[in-house]
């Protein structure tokens, strides 16, 4: 049950329609014992009231302010009162409240008791008059001094409230003016009564005393007290829980009309709680509580249509009702009003609706609409960009809360977009995000430690919180467990697993797991190579727009693998991913022009492609140029600018740039260059693997070139008699002495030549005897 000054309110509303219904039916229904100053008033009085209650044809209620106005102008206060409740009620005719005001004044001054009373209610209300509670007080005393019952629950309000002079509750005096109320068998005030028990308003909460007073009021009727008994059984508050003896008297308080019993009842079938789940079922109920104006109603009427549960799904349905809800200041209802602008469902798209509508749910404390501000100024829809202002509106969300607003924060931080980009910030607020189970900065967690460049490298939380995002049907996180298990990464490597993460990614139709899949058929990794099944795969990834896809099917086709080799149809696909910026589509389209594939071969042609990749730092494009600046194909032969490309890729991690840079050092000391020569052999050194002995070979015959005979003789004598140098040719004695012999052949001969083919001779042939030995 709700606790706390708005469910006093809610239930004072209620306790105040119930009040005035009736007193209305006792002045309908009965003739009131009043003194009557002209047989005439009395005669014109009975005739009205028979107007005013008649049915079908015989009410006339134009007839009957016409007969209470004449009885009024003879003195009956009674009539005064009634036409001071039809202006007020705007039974018939338009409210007016200054008509009302002027009729119950005069009923007033004929001390009529309910007149008093509803001149305390205007008061209390502000209807047509400024809010004055003392005033309401003093008239609704006068009305309790002449015999009204239900002013003494209006006064026991006032000071429930806090509406009386002190300008804060006294529920002292309260409860004091309820039990005279609730003495004279006033069940409003009895269920008043049962709350300040409940809530424990000046007295100490009593669970046992508030289900006493709830049934006293129940057994007259009283709705609230049949819903506020609902509550404390579905809550075990006072009884033992009992869902099927609450939902009993839900339905007691909704067969009267009671709309908070329709709205519980509605929730307990929409949540399926002490009920078998029914949306139908939800959808009638809130249905009579919408009808009756309930704002929250509404929105849940709004909702079911919305999501087509319990109906079938209707968008224009679905912001009627929002609409009705929000223009009530229901903030669900103005949130999902701006969802459904930002959307253009079931309403024209308008950014600027959605701004409205969101910032009214957003002033109101509502964390998606805050998130929903922050959305609409990060995508300048309705309003122009301002990533500052979508920081500002995430932030308030977060505050609250959000795991969403987290996330977004720090998508922010990551791409520095209103903020300087800090990606260890961004960590933060993902990881705050990510602990509340948002799965797309679990996602991004796995991803910063599968890239090791925020966080030290750490597969074993890579794989931790990929796995929390792909157990929420994060596709990215799939298919990044699917390449663990395909590479062995943290995992035993499992092409079975793999497989199964990535048909789990793409059944999502994500991109990349689709061209994954396609790679491990075309390979034959954990299952049999299928190429068939494998231009399939690649073939939807494509259509999905994966540009890596596009490759492998030009590929394919250049290579003939499952269709017939077609190189003009590889060229193609090529140009489709090549048109949307692959690097790895302009390497194929340069390297199909330097091998006169599906095109005429032109160097040139060739460079120029290879160039728009390495541009986008494609380490095999600029090992294809710099080999071009070797051959002088397409651009002038220069070795230095070979030396530059050859670099750059291997500062990419490039496993050719080694080889490619030991080969260039050996050709610039060909070419006398040899300092040239020995920095090429020193990069060679850097980007290759330690086995790759030959390289020092190069480097040693620079440095004797340059006359470091010390540190060149160290060289060659540390590798004599290797037979393994890593070039799968020669060994260290032989490779030695076939340098030395071309350089010799161009006139670059040295003493330490000599001296250490001498030392090769001696070694080699202590080696001869140690083996006849």
């Amino acid at each position: 049950m709700a606790g706390g000054v708005s469910r006093r309110r809610l239930k004072l509303a209620a306790s105040l329609l119930a009040g005035l219904a009736a007193a209305a039916i006792v002045f309908v229904l009965a003739v009131r014992p009043a003194i009557r100053r002209a047989e005439r008033a009395a005669e014109l009085d009975r005739a009205a009231l028979a107007f005013l209650a008649g049915n079908g044809p015989d009410q006339d209620t134009n007839q009957a302010i016409q007969l209470f106005t004449a009885a009024a102008a003879s003195g009956s206060a009674d009539a005064a009162t009634h036409l001071g409740w039809i202006y007020g009620n705007g039974d018939g005719v338009p409210t007016d409240p200054v008509a009302a005001l002027k009729w119950l004044k005069q009923g007033a001054a004929g001390h009529n008791p309910d007149a008093e009373d509803g001149l305390g209610e205007i008061y209390q209300n502000g209807d047509g008059v400024p809010k004055n509670a003392a005033l309401a007080l003093t008239w609704f005393h006068r009305a309790a001094r002449d015999g009204s019952l239900i002013a003494l629950l209006h006064i026991g309000d006032i000071y429930d409230n806090g509406d009386a002079d002190a300008g804060s509750p006294d529920y002292t005096l309260a409860l004091r003016w309820y039990a005279q109320a609730a003495k004279r068998g006033i069940a409003a005030a009895q269920a008043d009564i049962g709350t300040i028990y409940y809530d424990g308003d000046g007295v100490d909460p009593d669970d046992r005393q508030a289900m006493a007073w709830y049934r006293k009021a129940a057994s007259q009727g009283n709705a609230t007290a049949e819903d506020d008994i609902g509550d404390m059984y579905r809550d075990g508050e006072g009884v033992d829980q009992d869902r099927a003896e609450a939902d009993t008297w839900y339905r007691k308080a909704a067969a009267s009309g009671d709309e908070y019993a329709q709205d519980r009842l509605g929730d307990a079938y929409y949540t399926g709680q002490g009920v078998a789940r029914d949306f139908a079922q939800a959808m009638d109920w809130y249905r009579m509580s919408a009808d009756q104006g309930r704002a929250y109603a509404q929105d849940m009427v709004g909702d079911l249509y919305r999501f087509g549960a319990g109906t079938a799904r209707d968008y224009v349905q679905a912001a009627d009702w929002y609409r009705k809800a929000a223009d009530q200041g229901e903030a669900d209802a103005e949130e999902s009003l701006g969802e459904l602008y930002f959307g253009g469902t079931g309403v024209a798209q308008n950014g600027k609706l959605a701004m409205k509508w969101y910032r009214m749910a957003a002033d109101q404390g509502s964390v998606a609409a805050e998130l929903g501000v922050g959305v609409l100024y990060y995508d300048g829809l309705g309003t122009a960009r301002d990533y500052g202002q979508a920081r500002i509106w995430y932030g308030k969300a977060a505050e609250q809360g959000s795991a969403s607003a987290d996330d977004d924060i720090g998508d922010l931080y990551h791409a520095g977009l209103g903020v300087a980009r800090d990606d260890a910030e961004a960590l933060d607020w993902y990881r705050d995000a990510a602990d509340q189970g948002e799965l797309h900065a679990e996602d991004w967690l796995g991803s910063y430690y599968d890239d090791g460049q925020v966080v030290p490298k750490d597969h074993a939380q890579a794989l931790y919180w990929y796995r929390k995002a792909a157990a929420q049907g994060n596709a990215h996180a799939e298919t990044a467990l699917g390449s663990f298990y395909s590479n062995g990464v943290g995992v035993t490597q499992d092409y079975a697993q793999a497989m199964e993460w990535l048909q789990q990614a793409a059944r999502q139709d994500y991109a990349t797991a689709d061209t994954d899949i396609g790679i491990l058929y075309l390979n034959g990794y954990g299952v049999a190579r299928n190429d068939d099944e494998a231009l399939k795969w690649f073939r939807k990834a494509a259509a999905l727009g994966d540009r890596m896809a596009v490759g492998f099917v030009g590929i394919m086709y250049r290579d003939g693998d499952g269709v017939a080799k077609d190189y003009a149809t590889a060229l193609s696909w090529f140009h489709r991913a090549a048109d949307h910026g692959d690097p790895t589509a302009q390497d194929l389209i340069g390297e199909a022009y330097f091998r006169g594939q599906g095109v005429t071969r032109d160097y040139s042609q060739a460079i120029g492609w290879f160039r728009k990749a390495a541009d986008q730092g494609h380490a095999i494009a600029m090992i294809q140029i710099g080999d071009l600046y070797v051959a002088g194909k397409g651009v002038p032969r220069d070795l230095g600018q070979a030396q530059l490309w050859f670099a750059r890729a291997g500062a990419l991690g490039s496993p050719y740039a080694g080889r490619d840079l030991g080969n260039l050092s050996w050709n610039l000391i060909l070419a006398g260059s040899f300092q040239q020569a020995l920095d090429a052999a020193d990069l060679a050194v850097r980007f290759t693997a330690p086995d790759q002995i030959w390289i020092l070979s190069n480097r040693a015959d620079a440095l004797m070139m340059l006359g470091h005979t010390d540190e060149a003789r160290a060289i060659y004598l540390k590798y004599a008699g290797q037979q393994d140098v890593g070039n799968g040719k020669i060994g260290w004695d032989a490779g030695v002495r076939s340098d030395f012999g071309a350089l010799r052949k161009l006139g670059h001969a040295t003493p330490l030549m000599g001296e250490i083919e001498a030392a090769f001779a001696k070694q080699s042939a202590a080696h001869i005897r140690d083996d006849n030995k």
